[in-house]
C-alpha cells in the first residue's frame, strides 16, 4: 500500500487533510483485480477496497463542513457588496420619495393669492405686475425646479400642478401705456398661454380679480377652457363679465362658482347693483352644486338653484328680501343657505308685505351688516314671520362683530318662536347658533321647550356698553347660574327645578363670567351623567376685558375628565379673528 499524503485546509493555521493512502495508477488496480494472477501480491488492493468506503464518507464530511463555511462566505460577501453599492450610491430621503407625492408637496408650497379689489398705486404697479409675471410663470414651482433635474421634471411635467389659474386683473391695466409697459403685458399673455397648455385637458380652478375696466384679452383666453372649469370665482367690475360670453351654455363641469360684482362707485349703495342679465351667462351649468354670490338677489334667481348644495349670497339690501325668499323656495331639500344681509335700508313706514313661504333647507344663516337695530328688528320679524322651514336642522344668527365695529343684532322673539312652531323644529331642529345677538334670559327659557331636540347651542353675552346701543334692551348677561341650571340635567329626583335640551352635545358660551365655578361643575358633571359618559364639548370663551379664571379644584376636575376622554373643555379668552 503506499503511503499516505496530506491536502492542505487553511494556509494561515496549517490545518491539513491527511489521506489514508495513497491512490495508485488506476490502470494497474483494474488490471490486477480483472486478472488477478497469483503470482502477483493482492493484499494492498484489498486493503484499498475494504477502506474506500469509510475514506469516501470522511471526504463527504469534510465537503460538508466546507459547503457551509462557503455559502455562509457567499451570503457575507454578497451583503457586504450590496452594502457597499448601497454607501457608495447613497440617495437622500427626498429623492427616494415617488413623483405623486413630490408633486403634492409642490403644490401645498405654492402660494395662495387672496382677491382684492383695492386699485394699485402707480407706484408699486411694477412691483405688482413683476410679481403676477412670477405668478402666471410659476412662482414656487420654478423655484421648486432649481433644486434638481428630478425636481424639474416633475414640477413641468405635471399637468395637475398647472391648473390653478389665479389672475389680478388690476395688474393686466396698464396705469400709463408705454412700450415697456405693452412688452409686460404681451409676456403675461403668453405665459397665460404657456401655463393652459401644460394643464393639457385637466378639469381646473379659475380665480379671477380685479377693479374697474382692465385688458379683456386674458378673460377671452379663459372663456376658452369654460368646459374644462371645475370652479370658477370672479370678483369684477360689472362692466367686465359681458368679456365671458363666450361661456355661456359650456359650463358642462362646473361645480363651484363664485361671482362678486364690484362698481368704482364710492357710495356703499352702488357697490353691488347687478341685473340678471349680468348673470345669464351662467345659467346652464348643470353640475354646479355650491354657489357664492355678492350682489343683488334678483340677480340670483336665474341661476339653476334647484341643484345647489349649499347657497351664500352677501350684499343683500331690506328691499331683496322677496327675491331671498323666492330663492328659498327653489333651493332643494336639505340645501344650505348663509346669507349676509344689510337691513338698515328698511323703514317702518314702508313695510316689506312679504309672501309666506315654504322652504325646504336645513341650514338657514343669516350674517348682519351695518344694522340700525330698530331696523334690523323690523325686518328680521317680517322675515321669520313670512317662512316656514319644515326641514331646517341649523338656524344661525349672527350680529356684525370685528375690531372696533360692534353692532349685534336683536332676537326676533315672537316672530322666531311662531316660526319654529309652524315648522316642527321640536323635532328636526339640532343646531341653534344666537351670538351677536341681543336676547334676554326669559326669551331663551321660553326658547327651548319649542327644540328639544337641540344638540348643538351657541350663545353670547354682551358687555354693557353695546347694549346701551340697543334702546329697546336691558339685559347683557345671559350665561349666568340661572341659565346653566335650566341647562343642568335633573340626576335624581329631588331636583325641583325643570331642566332644558336633554340631547345636548356641544355648547358655546361667549361669556362675561357672571357664574359660579359649582354651577359650571354641576352643569357639566351632570351632563356627562346624564349621557352615560358618552363624552360632552363646551367652551367658555370670556369677551376681551372681562377675564374669568376657574378656582383650581374645577380645573383638576376637568382635566381629570378630559383625559379620560369624557370632556372636551376650552377656557380662554375670545379672540375676534380666530374664533370667527
Amino acid at each position: 500500500m503506499a503511503s499516505s499524503s496530506e491536502l492542505p485546509l487553511c494556509h494561515s493555521c496549517n490545518n491539513t487533510f491527511t489521506e489514508s493512502f495513497t491512490f495508485p495508477n488506476p490502470e494497474e488496480l483494474l488490471a490486477i483485480v480483472g486478472s488477478n494472477p497469483r503470482h502477483h501480491p493482492t493484499s494492498w488492493v484489498r486493503a484499498i477496497i475494504d477502506e474506500a468506503p469509510a475514506e469516501i464518507s470522511r471526504y463527504d464530511g469534510i465537503l460538508g463542513d466546507f459547503q457551509l463555511v462557503v455559502g455562509a462566505m457567499t451570503a457575507r460577501r454578497d451583503a457586504l457588496k450590496q452594502l457597499y453599492e448601497r454607501c457608495t450610491h447613497v440617495e437622500g430621503p427626498v429623492g427616494r420619495l415617488p413623483n405623486e407625492l413630490l408633486a403634492l408637496i409642490f403644490d401645498l408650497t405654492a402660494k395662495e393669492k387672496s382677491p382684492t379689489s383695492e386699485p394699485v398705486d402707480p407706484e408699486e404697479w411694477e412691483d405688482e405686475a413683476n410679481e403676477e409675471l412670477s405668478s402666471i410663470a410659476g412662482g414656487t414651482l420654478f423655484v421648486c425646479g432649481q433644486v434638481c433635474s428630478r425636481w424639474r421634471s416633475v414640477a413641468m411635467n405635471t399637468p395637475l400642478l398647472w391648473t390653478n389659474i389665479s389672475l389680478d386683473m388690476r395688474c393686466w391695466t396698464l396705469p400709463v401705456e408705454t412700450i415697456r409697459a405693452s412688452v409686460r403685458h404681451q409676456q403675461m399673455i403668453q405665459l397665460l398661454k404657456a401655463r393652459l397648455e401644460r394643464t393639457e385637458q385637466l378639469p381646473l380652478t379659475v380665480q379671477v380679480c380685479g377693479m374697474g375696466a382692465c385688458q379683456p384679452q386674458a378673460l377671452h383666453i379663459l372663456a376658452q377652457t369654460s368646459p374644462r372649469w371645475r370652479a370658477a370665482s370672479f370678483s369684477l367690475d360689472c362692466t367686465m363679465f359681458i368679456n365671458l360670453a363666450a361661456i355661456t351654455g359650456k359650463l358642462p363641469n362646473l361645480e363651484v362658482l363664485a361671482l362678486h360684482f364690484l362698481d368704482e362707485s364710492d357710495e356703499i349703495e352702488d357697490i353691488v347693483v347687478v341685473m340678471p342679465d349680468e348673470t345669464k351667462y351662467f345659467v346652464d351649468a348643470p353640475r354646479l352644486r355650491q354657489l357664492e354670490f355678492c350682489g343683488a338677489a334678483a340677480a340670483v334667481v336665474p341661476l339653476p338653484l334647484q341643484q345647489l348644495e349649499c347657497c351664500g349670497i352677501s350684499g343683500i339690501e331690506g328691499e331683496d328680501l322677496s327675491d331671498l325668499l323666492t330663492i328659498m323656495s327653489t333651493l332643494p331639500i336639505d340645501g344650505k343657505l348663509h346669507t349676509e344681509i344689510n337691513l338698515s335700508a328698511v323703514r317702518a313706514d314702508l313695510p316689506l308685505a312679504l309672501v309666506p313661504t315654504v322652504s325646504p333647507v336645513s341650514d338657514f344663516e343669516i350674517e348682519s351688516q351695518l344694522d340700525d337695530e330698530d331696523d334690523s328688528l323690523l325686518a328680521l320679524e317680517e322675515l321669520f314671520s313670512a317662512l316656514t322651514l319644515p326641514r331646517m336642522s341649523r338656524l344661525a344668527l349672527f350680529g356684525m362683530l370685528v375690531p372696533k365695529t360692534y353692532s349685534p343684532l336683536l332676537w326676533p322673539h315672537s316672530a322666531a318662536c311662531a316660526m319654529l312652531k309652524r315648522s316642527g323644529s321640536c323635532t328636526m331642529l339640532r343646531a341653534l347658533c344666537i351670538q351677536d345677538v341681543v336676547i334676554t334670559e326669559a326669551e331663551l327659557l321660553e326658547l327651548f321647550p319649542l327644540v328639544p331636540a337641540l344638540e348643538f347651542l351657541a350663545l353670547s353675552d354682551h358687555p354693557s356698553s353695546v347694549i346701551a346701543l340697543a334702546s329697546v334692551r336691558s339685559d347683557n348677561v345671559v350665561i349666568t347660574d340661572r341659565l346653566l341650571k335650566a341647562l343642568t340635567p335633573a340626576t335624581d329626583d329631588t331636583s325641583s327645578y325643570p331642566w332644558f335640551l336633554p340631547r345636548l352635545e356641544c355648547a358655546d358660551f361667549r361669556t362675561l363670567g357672571q357664574f359660579s365655578d359649582q354651577v359650571l361643575e354641576d352643569f357639566v358633571g351632570d351632563r356627562l351623567i346624564f349621557r352615560d359618559n358618552k363624552g360632552f364639548a363646551c367652551a367658555f370663551l370670556w369677551l376681551p376685558g372681562y377675564p374669568y379664571h376657574l378656582r383650581d379644584e374645577t380645573l383638576e376636575l376637568f382635566e381629570g375628565w378630559t383625559e379620560d376622554e369624557k370632556l372636551e373643555f376650552e377656557c380662554r379668552e375670545f379672540d375676534h379673528i380666530e374664533d370667527q
